[in-house]
């Protein structure tokens, strides 16, 4: 049963399946408050957003849509068909947009699927420029994205320029989720053999093993928000060595990556507006970030700041029944 002008078919949840791009993402917590609002809005009115599968029936976007509908034992749901090719980017756009989510256990999720995404965002912007269609994307460079351990980051890749900004994250979180990726993940424990090296530790003696066990305790409560990419990525280190290990300057760090990722936020806007939204957003999400890692650099006093005309130009002023505006060498507060 097809809309030809919306694209929408109904097909039946048991003849879906999640592609295989998405087979490293956790599994659903049903007990999570989401999970179980997600349920109750499927038992009374069904699934109201379409799925995004391939036309083989493979889902790229709707994940926990399908699972509710097949505890529900749905007949038929709502699916709209897209390319193969535009897989990877619906699953990273997707995963951008899950509020559940940390931006670094998102990070975390797509560095497997990189390439994919490159290739599916070049796919999108030459289907747009065939069709003569204005956008503000640029062309990405496959072989520009280098994500080896062996990589020397010297020139880094315009192409991880690109995709931090369009995602609204720092590239030093970038570069973090690829290291704690490799090091959990990577098949020939490449990258976790040169940090015992740079780290001047023995290797054990059998490393898989210890890759696994890594990856058991600190991938959760990566994903979980337990913790944030620092955190893991010091409780790494701390791991091989015994506890010796502490980031150098880890306030900078963190304050640098911060206001990294404020000032590409802050690009995006031309409003004043929409900027001052972003501020008080961005401000509570660093300062729970900053606490976790026991390194706040004093930006609480902030979370209270709000923009206010003055003058035909905008000033910040804290909230409440004083606010002090510059009227002249005088000034005072009203």
């Amino acid at each position: 049963m097809q809309n030809t002008q919306s694209n929408i078919e109904h097909r039946d949840p048991k003849s879906l399946r999640l592609h295989k791009l998405r087979k490293h993402f956790p599994a659903i917590d049903k007990e999570m408050p989401d999970w179980i609002a997600l349920t109750d809005s499927v038992s009374a009115s069904g699934v109201l957003v379409p799925l995004l599968i391939t036309a083989e029936g493979f889902i790229a976007d709707g994940g926990w849509r399908w699972e509710a509908a097949k505890d529900w034992q749905l007949k038929e749901i709502p699916v709209q068909i897209i390319p193969e090719e535009m897989v990877a980017l619906v699953i990273a756009e997707s995963l951008i947009c899950r509020k559940q989510m940390t931006r670094g256990a998102t990070l975390y999720l797509m560095m497997p699927i990189l390439n994919d995404i490159v290739a599916s965002a070049n796919y999108r912007w030459i289907e747009n420029v065939k069709q003569a269609r204005r956008t503000n994307e640029i062309e990405l460079k496959p072989n520009d994205l280098k994500v080896s351990s062996n990589w020397n980051p010297g020139s880094e890749p315009e192409t991880v320029k690109t995709l931090t900004t369009r995602w609204g994250v720092g590239k030093s979180a970038f570069y973090v989720s690829r290291n704690i990726w490799q090091w959990l993940n990577e098949s020939d424990q490449k990258a976790l053999k040169k940090l015992f090296a740079d780290l001047g530790k023995t290797l054990p003696a059998n490393l898989k093993q210890f890759q696994d066990d890594l990856r058991a305790e600190w991938e959760p409560k990566l994903l979980i928000g337990d913790k944030n990419l620092w955190n893991v990525e010091s409780g790494i280190k701390g791991t091989l060595t015994g506890g010796e290990h502490e980031l150098p300057q880890k306030r900078l760090d963190l304050l640098g990556d911060a206001l990294e990722s404020f000032a590409t936020r802050v690009q995006r806007f031309d409003s004043p507006n929409k900027i001052s939204n972003e501020i008080r957003k961005w401000l509570d999400e660093k300062e729970s970030e900053m606490e976790k890692a026991g390194a706040s650099p004093r930006i609480r006093p902030l979370r209270d700041v709000r923009a206010e005309p003055v003058r035909g130009t905008r000033a910040f002023a804290p909230s409440g029944k004083q606010r002090c505006r510059r009227r002249g060498p005088r000034a005072g507060c009203t």
